[in-house]
């Protein structure tokens, strides 16, 4: 007898109130995680793609990060968004275009998010009461965070178009925003996918 298919994917993306909150206590921490945060929220990028930049990625006069060699095989561009600008010009001074943006204390690439991340949302309570593991904030809630608030304006294709992904998968950000919508003009609040669950 064939097990059923469960669907793995992850639906929890965050408010605007939620994201901010989380950035605020991430950079108490850590400034590079809050960094790091900043790319995955506001331009997409998966965590594995954020420790692949080097500063030859990044291009100021057109406003462009070149994502190199991602999971889906196609290199794609994601645009500066204000935050993410002001945050790289932050962080140049002049480093050679081979340099890692997110470099180890040995100047190795990093292989993976911080610990941290998972402590702040642990303090800030975002998975308090949460037990389906495809509900739980993660460090790639905020990719999905990216599409979904793009969804939410009225970009439907943001999934395929910003954050790299084949086919179809941008459909599932613009199912779940009509979920969403349902939830509200009934009376709920959108508040980063709890409308849509039984959980408080």
């Amino acid at each position: 007898m064939r097990r059923p298919k469960i669907d793995n994917r992850r639906l929890r993306f965050l408010s605007k109130d939620e994201a901010d909150a989380l950035l605020v206590e991430i950079k108490t921490v850590s400034l590079n995680l809050h960094d790091e945060c900043l790319l995955a929220l506001y331009c997409g990028l998966r965590a594995g793609e954020i420790h692949n930049l080097m500063w030859g990625d990044i291009d100021f006069g057109n406003g462009q990060i070149l994502i190199r060699d991602p999971k889906n095989g196609q290199n794609r561009f994601a645009f500066l968004t204000e935050p993410v600008k002001a945050m790289l010009e932050r962080r140049f001074t002049r480093q050679d275009k081979e340099s890692l943006l997110f470099p180890t204390a040995t100047g190795k690439k990093r292989a993976q998010v911080s610990r941290a991340f998972g402590d702040c949302v642990e303090k800030l309570g975002l998975n308090a009461g949460v037990n389906d593991p495809r509900q739980k904030v993660v460090f790639h809630t905020l990719r999905h965070t990216f599409a979904s608030w793009l969804v939410q304006k009225g970009v439907e294709n943001a999934a395929d178009v910003l954050i790299g992904e084949k086919g179809f998968y941008g459909l599932r950000y613009v199912g779940l925003f009509r979920l969403v919508d349902m939830a509200v003009r009934a009376g709920g609040k959108n508040n980063g996918m709890r409308t849509c669950r039984q959980n408080p």
